[in-house]
């Protein structure tokens, strides 16, 4: 895909390329996350059915997006993503109509702690907006 580029298939998936390199997936077809892994730096993927993916692209899923709410992505001119930042609707933000997207049914606790394929952009990256 040519950088400045934005292509869809539909209800399949969207691919983005900034000028700088960065390239971002938006899969709805569950089926196509793992292609998206291999080709992209950041798969969006609300229906995938793992967290990972094997190429070590950054997998936000729908259990991530659950617990960060909306994830705004900047570049920065890089197209490396340790160097970008990701600011999320809900981190940070203690309310108590958000307090069901914590919930672990699993192991019946609140955690409040970030799904752990994001956990590797720290505080000083990921942070709410307090909206």
């Amino acid at each position: 895909i040519r950088p400045e580029t934005f292509a869809c298939a539909a209800r399949s998936w969207c691919i983005a390329r900034s000028d700088d390199g960065a390239t971002v997936a938006v899969v709805e077809d569950a089926r196509f996350a793992g292609t998206a892994c291999d080709v992209v730096q950041v798969v969006i993927a609300a229906r995938a059915r793992f967290d990972r993916c094997r190429s070590g692209a950054l997998m936000i899923n729908g259990e991530a997006l659950r617990r960060t709410g909306a994830l705004e992505i900047r570049f920065k001119g890089k197209s490396d993503p340790q160097d970008w930042s990701f600011i999320a609707a809900m981190v940070g933000a203690d309310r108590s109509w958000m307090r069901h997207r914590q919930y672990d049914w699993r192991r019946d606790v609140f955690d409040p702690a970030l799904p752990e394929p994001l956990q590797f952009l720290g505080n000083a990256q990921l942070s709410g907006s307090g909206e």
